[in-house]
C-alpha cells in the first residue's frame, strides 16, 4: 500500500473557465509524462473520472465514456463510465469488464476516423433508434464520439453525451487534446511487457495475505457480534478509524436498512444509532446500492449531496473529517454498507480501494449467510411453536374421530344416511374439493373430518376455519397470515391457516358468509396454489386440500350478486347435501340412545333408556336445530332426570318466535302435512279405511290409493291406536 502513487487530483486546477483551454498545453504534457512515470500504477478510471469532474462544469456534459476495443476492432474490450446524477449532485464511476461484440451503433462508432457530433434526431433518422450509452441511467439528447488512434491504430473512442446542447467548437478542440492525452496512455501501458504481480506491486502479497487471513477467520465467526468484531478488526488494519457503523438490509423487516452496530471512539451522550431517514436522503442510498466499490467523501461535502444535517454534525463532533461508504454487495443483491469515519481527510489509493472492495466482499457473504441463517431459525422456530399448539389443540378436541373407524360418530341407519356413507366412501380417499350442504346442527364438521381421517394427508391435523366466527377485516390475515406491522396490532408474524394446512385438509365452515373481495383472493389460491401473506412480497405455495361447508343456498346466493359465480363452480366440484333430522327420522331413536349413553356416563348416572312417550314425543317434533338441538336437549335432560328412564323431554312448541315477535308454525314439507293429515283422518275414524265411516270415504280418494299412500308414509296401526 505504500507504492509509488500518482495523484490525480494534479489536474491542471487552473483550467476552470473555457478562456483557459488555451494554455493547457504544457500542463497536459506534463501529466502525460508524470503519469507514464508511474507505469502499471496509474488507476485510469480515477484519472477519468478527474477529467470527467472538469469536463461536467466547463460543457455541461452529463455523461462519458472512454470505451477500448481488441486489436481487430471487433469488439468493446472494456469500458470507463462516469455519470453526472443531478439529483445527488456528485459523480458516479464504474468499469464494465465485460467484452462485447460490435454492431450496428457501435461498429458505425468504431469506425469514425475523425471527431463526430450527433443528435438523438440524427441517430434515429439513420438506424431507427438513438444511441444510449452502456449501463447508463438516461438516454440523451446530443452527442461527441473522438476516436483514439496511435500510428493510424484504433485503440478505442471517448464518448461525451449531455442533455441540453451539443459541444461547442472550442470544447470539441480541448477534448481532443484530452482524447490525444488518453490514447498515448492506453497505448504506453498496453505496450510495456507485463510485470509480475508481486514484483510490480510489493504491496499485493502482504494484501493477500491479509484477504487470506480474514477468509480463514470468517470460516469460525458463528454469532452476529463475531463478525462485527472481526469486520472492525481488519478495517482497523487498513485504517486507523474513530468511527464505524454497519447497517444491513434485512429482506424481511419492512423498514429496509437498519443499524446492527456503532463504534465511536470518543464517547458522547447519545450512543444509540441514528434511525436511517436522519443519515441521509433516499436519493444518497439509491447511490450507495448502485455503487461498484468503496468511496470516499469529505464531511464538509455531506450535507451537500443529501446527507442530513444531524449525521454531518455526529461526525464533526467526533472529529471525523473523512467517510469511507463501501457497500456490502453479494451477486447482484445489496447486502447493506459500513460506514467509516477518518479524522483526517484522506483520498483512497488504487491498492486501498481494491483491498478494501476485497474486505467488503467477504464479509458481504459473511453478512448475507448470517441474516439468511437468522431468517431460518427465526422461520424455524415458529414452525416449531405452531406445531406445538396444534399437538395441544388436538389434545383437547375430544371429539376427534379416531382414524381407525372414520365412520364412529356418523349414526344413521335411514336410506338418507345410508347414501351419504356411499358419496364418502367415493371422494374421501381423492384429492377433490367438497361441497357440504346443509342446515345448521346437522354434522357438516363431522362430516369433513371423516373425509380428511380416510384421505391420504390423514397423518397432518385438519385446520379449521368458521368465516361466520372471524371479523371481517380479520379474516384476510387468519386465511393467508400478515407479516410484522402490516397493520395497526401486527406486532409479530402471523402464518395463515393455508399455510398451517400445507399437505393437509383446510376445512371452511360457513363459507358463504366470506365477502366478495376476500372470495377474489381466495379464488387465484383455488387456481393457482399461490397466495401471500397481508403486508408480504413473497409468493407463498401451499397443497391443501379444501372441504367447505355452509347452511346458506348458493345459487341463490349468486343470482342474488353476494357470491361469485366463479368461486362457487370451483367449489361445488363435489356437493354432499346433508338431510335434515326432520327427514331421517328412523334415526331419531339411535341417536337419542347414542347422546344419552354419552352424557348418562359423563353424568355418572345410570338411565337405561326412554319412555313411550318421550320417544313419540321425540318422533313428532319438528327439529329446526337438527341433530345438534336433539344432542343437547338429551344432555338436558340428563341432568335433570332423578330415575333410570327419561319419560318426559322438554320440547319446545312447534312454533318459534321471530327477532320482531310474531309467532309463526314451523314449516313443514309437502309430503310431511299430507302423513300428518292422514294420520289424524285415521284417528277419527279408529283406523277404519274403507266402508262408509273409513278414512278413504272421508279423503274422497279409493281405499286402494289411501292403502298405499299409508305404506309409502310408513305408517302402521301403532301409530293410530
Amino acid at each position: 500500500m505504500k507504492d509509488k502513487q500518482f495523484d490525480y487530483n494534479t489536474f491542471p486546477n487552473e483550467v476552470d473557465t473555457v478562456e483557459d483551454m488555451a494554455n493547457t498545453g504544457t500542463p497536459l504534457k506534463e501529466l502525460a509524462g508524470m503519469i507514464r512515470n508511474c507505469g502499471h500504477n496509474f488507476d485510469l478510471l480515477l484519472l477519468f473520472e478527474v477529467i470527467f469532474k472538469k469536463l461536467h462544469p466547463l460543457f455541461s456534459i452529463d455523461c462519458g465514456a472512454l470505451i477500448l476495443y481488441d486489436k481487430e476492432v471487433s469488439r468493446i474490450e472494456k469500458s470507463y463510465v462516469s455519470v453526472y446524477s443531478a439529483v445527488a449532485g456528485n459523480v458516479c464511476s464504474e468499469i464494465i469488464n465485460d467484452p462485447v461484440a460490435l454492431s450496428g451503433i457501435t461498429m458505425e462508432i468504431a469506425g469514425f476516423g475523425f471527431p463526430v457530433l450527433k443528435s438523438r434526431e440524427n441517430w434515429i433518422e439513420e438506424t431507427g433508434e438513438n444511441h444510449c450509452p452502456h449501463s447508463a441511467p438516461h438516454e440523451y439528447l446530443f452527442h461527441c464520439y473522438i476516436p483514439l488512434e496511435i500510428n493510424n491504430e484504433t485503440l478505442g473512442t471517448l464518448e461525451l453525451h449531455n442533455h441540453y446542447k451539443q459541444l461547442s467548437t472550442e470544447g470539441l478542440s480541448f477534448c481532443c487534446n484530452i482524447a490525444d492525452l488518453l490514447a498515448e496512455l492506453v497505448f504506453t501501458v498496453d505496450s510495456q511487457p507485463a510485470k509480475p504481480i508481486v514484483e510490480a506491486h510489493p504491496g499485493v502479497s502482504k494484501d493477500y495475505n491479509l484477504l487470506l487471513r480474514l477468509c480463514n477467520t470468517l470460516t469460525a465467526v458463528r454469532s452476529r457480534d463475531e463478525l462485527v468484531a472481526v469486520s472492525s478488526e481488519y478495517i482497523g488494519q487498513l485504517f486507523k478509524f474513530s468511527y464505524m457503523e454497519i447497517l444491513l438490509n434485512n429482506a424481511d423487516d419492512r423498514q429496509g436498512l437498519s443499524s446492527i452496530s456503532v463504534f465511536r471512539e470518543t464517547k458522547t451522550a447519545n450512543q444509540q444509532p441514528l434511525p436511517v431517514s436522519q443519515i441521509a436522503e433516499e436519493h444518497v442510498f439509491l447511490d450507495i446500492k448502485s455503487a461498484v466499490g468503496p468511496k470516499e467523501i469529505l464531511v464538509a461535502d455531506l450535507e451537500k449531496i443529501g446527507w442530513k444535517p444531524g449525521f454531518c454534525s455526529m461526525l464533526q463532533s467526533l472529529g471525523i473529517a473523512t467517510l469511507i461508504v463501501s457497500p456490502l454487495r453479494t451477486a447482484n443483491e445489496f447486502t447493506g454498507v459500513i460506514f467509516t469515519g477518518l479524522q483526517e481527510e484522506h483520498f483512497l489509493t488504487s491498492s486501498e480501494r481494491l483491498l478494501l472492495q476485497g474486505i467488503s466482499a467477504q464479509l458481504s457473504v459473511a453478512f448475507g449467510n448470517m441474516l439468511a441463517f437468522e431468517r431460518i431459525k427465526h422461520q424455524l422456530h415458529e414452525i416449531s411453536s405452531f406445531r406445538q399448539l396444534m399437538e395441544e389443540e388436538k389434545l383437547c378436541q375430544t371429539e376427534e374421530i379416531e382414524v381407525s373407524s372414520i365412520y364412529d360418530e356418523m349414526i344413521g341407519q335411514s336410506k338418507e344416511m345410508q347414501q351419504i356413507f356411499k358419496l364418502l366412501s367415493n371422494v374421501a380417499g381423492t384429492e377433490t374439493t367438497v361441497l357440504v350442504l346443509g342446515e345448521t346442527g346437522t354434522g357438516k364438521e363431522l362430516i369433513a373430518k371423516a373425509i380428511h381421517n380416510a384421505s391420504d394427508r390423514k397423518d397432518n391435523q385438519m385446520i379449521k376455519v368458521n368465516c361466520a366466527a372471524i371479523p371481517p377485516n380479520l379474516i384476510e390475515s387468519e386465511l393467508f397470515g400478515h407479516e410484522k406491522g402490516s397493520f395497526t396490532g401486527a406486532t409479530e408474524r402471523r402464518i395463515g391457516k393455508f399455510e398451517l394446512a400445507n399437505n393437509s385438509t383446510l376445512f371452511l365452515d360457513e363459507i358463504g358468509e366470506l365477502s366478495l373481495d376476500l372470495q377474489v383472493k381466495l379464488l387465484r389460491v383455488l387456481q393457482e396454489k399461490e397466495f401471500e401473506r397481508v403486508g408480504g412480497k413473497t409468493t407463498l405455495t401451499a397443497d391443501v386440500r379444501i372441504v367447505s361447508a355452509t347452511n346458506r343456498n348458493l345459487l341463490e346466493e349468486v343470482e342474488a350478486g353476494r357470491f361469485r359465480s366463479d368461486l362457487f363452480y370451483r367449489l361445488n366440484v363435489f356437493p354432499i347435501a346433508l338431510p335434515a333430522l326432520r327427514n331421517r327420522k328412523e334415526d331419531i331413536p339411535v341417536l337419542a340412545r347414542h347422546f344419552l349413553s354419552r352424557f348418562a356416563e359423563k353424568c355418572g348416572k345410570k338411565i337405561d333408556g326412554f319412555s313411550q312417550k318421550a320417544l313419540g314425543d321425540m318422533m313428532k317434533y319438528y327439529w329446526p336445530g337438527n341433530i345438534r338441538e336433539l344432542e343437547h336437549l338429551i344432555e338436558r335432560q340428563v341432568l335433570l332426570t332423578k330415575g333410570p328412564i327419561i319419560k318426559e323431554l322438554e320440547i319446545p312448541s312447534e312454533k318459534t318466535i321471530t327477532a320482531q315477535g310474531t309467532p309463526i308454525s314451523a314449516v313443514k314439507t309437502i309430503s310431511e302435512n299430507e302423513r300428518d293429515h292422514i294420520f289424524a283422518v285415521l284417528q277419527m275414524c279408529n283406523g277404519k279405511i274403507s266402508g262408509k265411516d273409513g278414512a278413504a270415504k272421508l279423503l274422497d280418494v279409493p281405499a286402494t290409493t289411501l292403502n298405499s299412500k299409508i305404506k309409502r308414509l310408513g305408517l302402521a296401526k301403532k301409530h293410530v291406536f
